[in-house]
């Protein structure tokens, strides 16, 4: 459901048209969501990291539905593993920054040539994780330039990735900047307890 809706909502009919190849064993089901997209039923938007990676991981067909949390981002990441670690892949796909927000119409549009085109899935997996680590670089350089910070915090369920986390904190190093990184705390949800507590214990 997910995959379909960055489909549609970027690349719109030949989006449509993707969509109804790649996942033509749902075709009820993608009828379905691609009703709700148009009528605007029950699709509200989101812009977490997390929902990304659901959406590759779906699209290459890698995983089409989470059993468990995390399950299809972890998924994609294996497949890209191999690749990474032995830097058989340096590429990326381009994912502009336009007003402080990412544009994927254009890492869709590249998506689909590859995957369409008979590019191994895990070359493009691989490609995707680059993808993701110069355009969270690029943003942070960024802000950090305008505002005149040094120190960088990541924290977010997509640093649980040993990939991005150690790929982007060593680029964010590279240039001067100082990275905060999670320890004894998880950056997933695991942790949003604990500063629930300390904000509450702050108030009184």
């Amino acid at each position: 459901r997910i995959a379909v809706a960055y489909l549609v909502y970027f690349l719109k009919e030949k989006g449509r048209k993707t969509a109804k190849e790649i996942f033509k064993r749902y075709n009820s089901e993608l009828e379905l969501v691609m009703w709700q997209l148009e009528n605007k039923f029950n699709t509200p938007l989101v812009g977490g990291c997390g929902r990304l990676f659901d959406a590759v991981a779906a699209f290459l067909g890698i995983c089409h539905k989470n059993s468990y949390e995390g399950q299809a981002a972890i998924m994609l990441s294996h497949l890209a593993w191999e690749k990474l670690k032995k830097g058989m892949v340096k590429e990326s796909y381009d994912l502009p920054l336009k007003n402080r927000v990412w544009q994927p119409a254009v890492l869709w549009e590249q998506l689909c040539s590859d995957y369409l085109g008979g590019v191994d899935p895990s070359i493009i997996a691989a490609k995707f994780h680059y993808t993701i680590g110069e355009a969270v670089v690029t943003a942070i350089v960024k802000a950090c330039h305008k505002s005149g910070l040094k120190w960088v915090a990541l924290s977010g369920g997509v640093w649980q990735n040993v990939f991005l986390s150690s790929y982007v904190s060593k680029k964010l190093r590279q240039k001067g900047l100082k990275v905060l990184q999670h320890r004894l705390v998880p950056p997933n949800d695991g942790g949003l307890c604990l500063g629930q507590a300390l904000i509450a214990a702050e108030r009184g």
